[in-house]
């Protein structure tokens, strides 16, 4: 047993030791790893797209279309999420490790074969931040009556 772990540890330890310099490494909890990518990538905090048109946070009512581009990257995720098979996991819940450098470059480090959850919810949030650093952001569009995502027909 105790070679077991030796051999663990060596690897655990000889993996954080061949990353290359300027790349950082995110292994966390999923949604502190979703903040922190969206904030890497638009320069926003992850709160400032709570509740923001029909499908950015929780609770999205909408069927068809967003308010604008914004929110249709966070409808996007949403169906992204509505892909992922996790077993009994929700994609929410599921960590992973994305390894990124200084400059916004980012990608999934869990093996798609071996770790297809993780790599898939990974994929998910990652494409949301590249999508949301790509739009523009109106604050009008902050904590929207989700009443009128219906009566918008969205």
């Amino acid at each position: 047993m105790l070679t077991v772990l030796n051999s663990i540890l060596y690897f655990k330890v000889s993996t954080v030791q061949s990353r290359p310099p300027s790349e950082h490494h995110i292994e966390k909890r999923h949604l502190l790893q979703m903040c922190e990518l969206i904030s890497k990538y638009t320069n926003r905090s992850c709160l400032e797209y709570n509740n923001y048109g029909c499908f950015c946070g929780l609770g999205n009512t909408a069927t068809h279309t967003g308010v604008d581009d914004v929110d249709n990257c966070c409808r996007l995720h949403d169906q992204c999420y509505g892909q992922v098979h996790c077993f009994w996991f929700f994609p929410q819940l599921v960590g992973y490790s994305i390894n990124c450098t200084s400059h916004a470059d980012c990608y999934c480090s869990d093996s798609p074969q071996y770790a297809s959850c993780a790599y898939s919810t990974c994929m998910c949030d990652l494409t949301l931040a590249q999508c949301l650093a790509q739009h523009q952001y109106h604050s009008a569009f902050k904590n929207f009556d989700r009443r009128h995502c219906h009566l918008l027909g969205l």
